[in-house]
């Protein structure tokens, strides 16, 4: 692994492309124009974010913690209102949203103390 602020940039590059640029064209780019076909931007998102938490069901207990399951699903589903809202105000650009996607985990690890307790460590996972 590498050190500093080289490793991170290497994960800031992988999750772009392997979580960001694979995930978003699904979600955003081919799911959300259909779930917006006779429904409202806020049902979609709604529907798009619950349909993203049981995507990722099988992570539970191997990268996500099974006692954060709650509002980790909220998360999720608050995420998706928030990148529907962006996809819809630039006319289906998914940038954004990709950014977005990509910017949770690289941006706690530049703000989080190396050493940190489990539940402050736990919260932070379920973000």
């Amino acid at each position: 692994a590498l050190p500093g602020f080289a490793g991170w940039v290497v994960q800031v590059v992988t999750v772009l492309v392997l979580i960001g640029l694979g995930e978003e064209p699904a979600w955003r780019g081919y799911a959300l124009p259909r779930l917006l076909a006779g429904r409202s931007a806020l049902a979609a998102a709604l529907l798009l974010g619950l349909w993203h938490a049981l995507w990722h069901l099988p992570l539970f207990g191997v990268e996500y913690d099974l006692a954060n399951g709650l509002p980790w699903a909220i998360t999720v589903c608050c995420f998706a209102v928030v990148t529907t809202w962006m996809w819809l105000h630039t006319d289906g650009n998914l940038l954004l949203p990709v950014l977005l996607h990509t910017a949770p985990r690289r941006c706690r690890r530049l703000t989080t103390p190396r050493r940190v307790g489990a539940q402050r460590e736990a919260l932070a996972r379920s973000v």
